[in-house]
């Protein structure tokens, strides 16, 4: 299969619509990473997206809408659901809630639940609405790699196995969205991303956060770098600790670097290419420095960690 990298002009965005349509697979980008889109309610388009993701069909996948009422339409809100969806969205936050008899089994993995998200992207929003039905949507990368924060990350993973990409340049946020799970009576944060607990918590009050989240082990999907990444901590002796660790890295015969910290929204927005520059350019090491973990921050900690657990004797 020949893969088109395409630009998002109205026809365009028509074209691709019109394959979620007939059950073809597209990638298509959002504020935080590509997506890897299908018809969501379209049990053979979703196995589609497994195939091409090499993903297993136990990860349940998340619906990209456009509007309150295609939400509507999957799942079953309540008063929470509703005052973060006002507050968040369009926006970085996906909502684990109860599913509709309309969302099929393989789209949730069996479950009963169905994670809903709205893009902030105009550009993913439009091409929703043009394939007029929910788009089922994980990250438009290879299962165990980097998730992809521009077309070229998506076409060198998934290049020859999906005919559209839609190239809407660099993602503007760069991290996963904050996964909220209201399925219960409690609130819970399943994973930490762009929207904070404390952001979280004026929206609907008290909020629990589920100990995976703070595991950068739990963490799911796309974190198998092929260098060796080493994290260290923000502390008053960061740059003292990063130096020499390159230098033994060196003296060791590898070809290493530091990725130095920056503000935590600039960081976001390139950590997933810093990695994947730095396997493109044959680096064996990675010295990564983290930042205050608090907010976006504590986010991005725990996916450096992660990358440092699964990057261990890649090379």
């Amino acid at each position: 299969m020949k893969t088109e990298l395409i630009k998002p002009t109205s026809e365009n965005l028509k074209i691709c619509a019109e394959a979620i349509r007939r059950g073809e697979v597209v990638a298509f980008p959002t504020e935080t990473v590509y997506g890897l889109g299908a018809n969501g309610l379209d049990s053979n388009a979703v196995k589609r997206i497994f195939e091409a993701k090499g993903r297993p069909q136990t990860n349940p996948l998340t619906l990209h809408v456009c509007s309150l009422d295609q939400i509507e339409s999957v799942a079953f809100l309540d008063d929470r659901a509703y005052k973060l969806i006002q507050r968040f969205m369009p926006g970085p936050i996906t909502l684990i809630l109860k599913k509709k008899d309309i969302v099929p089994s393989e789209t949730v993995a069996g479950g009963q639940t169905v994670g809903v998200r709205m893009p902030a992207s105009e550009i993913a929003l439009k091409f929703i609405s043009l394939s007029s039905v929910p788009i089922a949507a994980p990250s438009a990368n290879s299962s165990g790699r980097p998730s992809p924060t521009s077309a070229e990350h998506v076409l060198s993973d998934l290049g020859g196995k999906i005919p559209f990409i839609i190239d809407g340049g660099e993602c503007e946020l760069g991290l996963e969205s904050t996964i909220v799970d209201l399925s219960g009576k409690q609130t819970k944060i399943l994973r930490l991303g762009c929207i904070s607990e404390a952001e979280i918590k004026r929206a609907v009050g008290k909020v629990l956060i589920e100990s995976a989240s703070l595991d950068p082990t739990k963490i799911p999907d796309g974190f198998e770098p092929k260098v060796k990444v080493i994290f260290v901590p923000l502390s008053f002796k960061q740059k003292a600790v990063s130096e020499k660790t390159l230098n033994d890295e060196l003296l060791a015969g590898k070809k290493a670097r530091i990725i130095k910290k920056r503000p935590s929204d600039e960081y976001a927005k390139v950590l997933f290419d810093e990695i994947r520059a730095s396997e493109s350019d044959g680096f064996d090491t990675l010295i990564v420095q983290g930042v205050k973990n608090k907010g976006l921050g504590a986010a991005i900690n725990s996916r450096i960690i992660k990358l440092s657990i699964t990057s261990k004797g890649k090379r």
